[in-house]
């Protein structure tokens, strides 16, 4: 029995990427309640469904040539495998909502938002956010207000912001480092209903200086300094993300922040150098797949007071890659592809698959490579007929976006 749990686990999955090749086509027919973004993501779904499977078995056929063997599976044995999974599915859930509702765990109610979210119970879901009353409720409700919800919730900047505040109030990390790049990259003098002045609203809700101040910054550049302040105490919080950020500020410079751009002649001691390098280190220790990224490129061109290494920029590229990096992804499978100056060796085995989990990750680039190893028989057996048909159903429409726009 447990040789086959994994044949009738793959077989399982099969016959789930089947199911949501036809949700897919039902969805593209007008059955899709998504946002913008989201419905751009949900009708790829049902082709990246299938050209996972086909890329899946396409490697499994060629690692493994058929043998004159009795096929141990057994297909009665799946219906009670999926029941069985399906009872752990029930009895987990059942404990959440016993958490959430009775005990109000806000980290319960929390998933409970989350998981009514999946499903576009958008309502529901941000009752479950407001019940919570912690910071990732709260950051998670100002992220959707923010976004908006198709023709659900309509986006709304103020109250989104709202929302954020309370977040922080409660400490939330993520969202001091949202509004934080927000207030540095966002900012409009020029609208009727400004969101920031929802931190001057004296309602008790948080003792927080850094709250009040934003509301009190008065001028464009007062604003983009409490962005930064934000951005800077979340990095002391060991937010990956916003060490990125702060890493980009002092290489690229911010002339409104003072901040001066990076350049190679800097060599003393407290300069922007030494900055973007310590905030782009302190960001890759933080598992920032976006610094990994950066990094890896500076390797890579050895520039910006980083030495040329392609062993080191590969591994950063691989490290960004398991991060779900697809950019990295694309940069590693370019490496490994043909090799690279001597000393990454060729393997265009694991090239293919870098390029197709860049694909799976949303990066037409991804896709590009996947089509053109499937054509070439590169890093996979040779089969043209995939390549076709991941080419009409991969790129075909985003290229077409991409020439609209």
């Amino acid at each position: 029995m447990t040789e086959t749990i994994p044949k009738l686990r793959e077989q399982i999955e099969e016959r789930r990427f089947m199911e949501q090749m036809e949700a897919g086509i039902m969805k593209k027919n007008g059955q899709n309640h998504h946002s913008k973004r989201d419905t751009t993501t949900n009708n790829k779904a049902a082709g990246v469904a299938v050209i996972k499977t086909i890329a899946k078995q396409t490697r499994r056929t060629s690692k493994n040539p058929p043998k004159h063997e009795k096929n141990t599976t057994n297909e009665d044995d799946v219906p009670l495998l999926e029941d069985q999974i399906a009872q752990l599915e029930e009895q987990a859930r059942q404990y959440m909502e016993d958490a959430a509702m009775l005990h109000n765990y806000p980290d319960a109610l929390v998933s409970l938002g989350n998981h009514a979210l999946v499903n576009e119970d958008v309502h529901t879901a941000m009752e479950y956010y407001q019940k919570a009353d912690s910071g990732e409720g709260w950051f998670n409700m100002g992220h959707l207000l923010w976004a908006g919800y198709a023709n659900i919730v309509d986006a709304n900047e103020v109250e989104a912001m709202r929302a954020m505040k309370k977040a922080m109030s409660h400490g939330d990390v993520d969202a001091m480092y949202f509004v934080g790049v927000h207030l540095i990259q966002d900012v409009n003098d020029e609208k009727e209903e400004e969101w920031w002045e929802v931190f001057d609203l004296h309602d008790g809700s948080s003792s927080e200086k850094v709250i009040q101040a934003i509301g009190t910054a008065v001028s464009h550049t007062e604003r983009k300094k409490q962005g930064l302040h934000l951005i800077t105490l979340a990095g002391t919080m060991g937010h990956g993300e916003a060490l990125h950020f702060l890493a980009l500020l002092h290489r690229n410079g911010e002339k409104e922040l003072g901040i001066q751009p990076y350049t190679e002649e800097i060599t003393t001691g407290d300069d922007e150098r030494n900055r973007f390098m310590i905030y782009l280190e302190e960001a890759v220790l933080a598992e920032s797949s976006d610094a990994l990224n950066v990094r890896a490129h500076c390797q890579l061109q050895g520039e910006d007071g980083y030495e040329k290494n392609a062993k080191l920029a590969l591994q950063d590229f691989l490290a960004a890659a398991e991060l779900d990096h697809a950019d990295a992804c694309v940069s590693a499978g370019a490496m490994l592809h043909q090799g690279y100056g001597g000393v990454v060796e060729r393997d265009q085995e694991r090239a293919f698959e870098l390029y197709q989990k860049a694909g799976e990750l949303g990066s037409i680039e991804g896709w590009r490579n996947v089509v053109a190893c499937y054509a070439t028989g590169q890093g996979v057996p040779e089969n043209k007929q995939v390549a076709e048909y991941i080419a009409k159903t991969m790129l075909f429409n985003k290229e077409s976006e991409e020439d609209v726009g």
